[in-house]
């Protein structure tokens, strides 16, 4: 996960995602790039982020079948949480 580089991007990135989730890896690269790119402007306030992917539905067609929470760590300040549910993660990484 990200923590510098290229980019310059300090803040520690953390993925976690339920194993039965498909293209799992391509989804775990692609919400790094993303929360790198969206949260670098970020960089001195934050100290890390953690995202949690999971299939919460399994494989039932009723009902949201993801829910996507992201945790920020300001420095300093209690961690603040966010979490959304819908039926497929592209659409929650737009929320």
């Amino acid at each position: 996960m990200s923590d510098g580089g290229a980019s310059g991007v300090d803040i520690e990135i953390q993925i976690n995602t339920a194993n039965n989730l498909e293209g799992r890896q391509t989804m775990i690269d692609r919400l790094d790039g993303l929360v790198t790119e969206r949260l670098a402007r970020l960089d001195s306030r934050l100290t890390r982020v953690e995202l949690h992917a999971t299939d919460v539905n399994g494989d039932r067609t009723n009902g949201p079948d993801v829910r996507c929470q992201i945790e920020a760590r300001p420095s300093g300040l209690a961690p603040l949480s966010v979490t959304e549910q819908g039926d497929r993660l592209p659409e929650l990484w737009a929320s």
